[in-house]
């Protein structure tokens, strides 16, 4: 079984979301993040796949958002979704990333998203306890 993390960045209403160039997701819309790597923490794969992908710096992560579970082969992937804040807004992706952007809730159906991002978007937007900084 793998364990993969993603990471929830918000910039006022808006959501960071990247575009993968290869593997399970390819061509579709995701929050950064990624596998553990053996012996990692959830948080320190976190703070790692973030700054590998878009290179933002972690400043802290909030809580976690929600869990899922998918296939990739005949492995079992279990991920968790944490709300992350960073540092600034700098965005610079690299090569396993072709694109990013900034979105609002509304503006995620125009993109071909990675299965449960858009629900775990909302779990972050508008659930109450999560907005209390």
């Amino acid at each position: 079984m793998e364990k993969v993390v993603n990471g929830i960045i918000l910039d006022k209403n808006k959501f960071l979301i990247i575009k993968r160039k290869s593997g399970l997701h390819a061509g579709k819309w995701a929050f950064p993040g990624g596998i553990l790597e053996k012996g990692e923490s959830e948080e320190e794969a976190l703070i790692r796949e973030i700054k590998e992908e878009v290179n933002l710096d972690v400043r802290k992560i909030k809580e976690k958002i929600g869990k899922y579970n998918y296939k990739r082969g005949n492995k079992l992937v279990k991920g968790n979704s944490y709300l992350v804040f960073v540092d600034n807004f700098n965005v610079k992706i690299n090569s396993e990333i072709s694109d990013f952007e900034w979105v609002s809730i509304e503006e995620l159906e125009k993109f071909e998203l990675a299965p449960g991002i858009e629900e775990e978007a909302m779990k972050a937007l508008y659930d109450k306890k999560i907005n209390k900084i």
